[in-house]
C-alpha cells in the first residue's frame, strides 16, 4: 500500500516568522478606535527621604578621680512621642547640694518620681540641715519611690475594679478560688512600667574621704540597678550606645 511520503504524512508546523507575520496581518485588518481613557503607566515609587532621627542621651563620668562631668540634651519623651521643647529643658535634677540625677526615658514617669522623692528629702533637711547624703542613698531612694509608682499603677489597673488593692489581695487569696488569684497574679507579673533611666551622680564621704561615686538605674519590665564607679562613666538614653563608643 501507498502511504505517501514523509511530508505528507508529517507536515511542516509554520515557522514562528510566519505565524507572526499573520497576527500582524491579522490585527492590521481590524478597525482602529481610538482609546479614550488611555492607560497610563504607574509613577515610579519615590525613595523615601533620609530624616535626623531624634536622640536623647544623658552621659556622667569621673574625672582625675576627684569629680564627676554630667552633661544632658533637651529632648523628651512620651509614650507615642520624641521632642525637644523651645524653652528651658529641666533634665538634670540636683538630689542634693554635691549629687545629681540625669533622666532619660518617659519624662511623665521620671516627673513624678522626682517629685516624689523631693517630699521626703525636704523634710529631712528641714530636721536635720546638717545631714548628708550619699549617692547609693539616693540611688535606693529612687528605687523605692519607683516602686511605689509601680504599685499605685498596678492597684489603679488591675486591682481597682474589684476593689482591691495589692495589700488586701495578699491578706485575703486564700478566700478566691485558684483561678481567679492565678490570673491576677499572672496580670502583675506581666505588668510592664514604661521604660526609664536614670544616673545618679555626685561625691560623697560614704568611704571617709570625698570621692566621686555613679550609679544607673533602668526601669521597665523590672529595674536594676548598677554601680558605674570602677568603669568611671555611665550613659543613658537612644544615644547611649553611640556615646559610650567615644570612651
Amino acid at each position: 500500500p501507498n502511504y505517501g511520503t514523509y511530508r505528507q504524512c508529517y507536515p511542516e508546523k509554520p515557522r514562528q516568522n510566519q505565524v507572526f507575520s499573520a497576527a500582524n496581518e491579522f490585527r492590521s485588518n481590524l478597525p482602529q478606535k481610538r482609546l479614550e481613557n488611555p492607560r497610563q503607566l504607574p509613577a515610579p515609587y519615590p525613595k523615601p527621604q533620609k530624616k535626623d532621627l531624634d536622640m536623647t542621651v544623658c552621659i556622667a563620668a569621673i574625672y582625675n578621680n576627684g569629680g564627676v562631668v554630667a552633661v544632658s540634651d533637651k529632648m523628651l519623651s512620651t509614650t507615642d512621642a520624641t521632642f525637644e521643647p523651645d524653652g528651658d529643658c529641666k533634665k538634670i535634677f540636683r538630689l542634693f547640694k554635691t549629687i545629681h540625677a540625669l533622666n532619660a526615658g518617659h519624662v511623665g514617669l521620671q516627673a513624678e518620681i522626682m517629685q516624689s522623692m523631693a517630699i521626703p528629702l525636704i523634710s529631712i533637711h528641714n530636721q536635720n540641715p546638717q545631714k548628708e547624703f550619699t549617692v547609693v542613698e539616693l540611688a535606693d531612694l529612687y528605687v523605692e519611690h519607683y516602686n511605689q509608682a509601680k504599685r499605685q499603677r498596678i492597684n489603679n489597673s488591675i486591682f481597682a475594679q474589684y476593689n482591691l488593692d495589692l495589700d488586701l489581695f495578699l491578706a485575703r487569696q486564700k478566700e478566691f478560688a485558684d483561678i481567679f488569684t492565678r490570673d491576677l497574679m499572672d496580670q502583675v507579673a506581666r505588668f510592664q512600667m514604661p521604660e526609664t533611666a536614670t544616673i545618679i551622680a555626685g561625691v560623697d564621704k560614704s568611704a571617709g574621704v570625698l570621692e566621686p561615686h555613679i550609679y544607673c538605674i533602668k526601669g521597665g519590665y523590672d529595674i536594676s540597678v548598677e554601680c558605674c564607679d570602677a568603669v568611671g562613666y555611665a550613659t543613658i538614653g537612644s544615644g547611649a550606645r553611640l556615646a559610650e563608643a567615644q570612651f
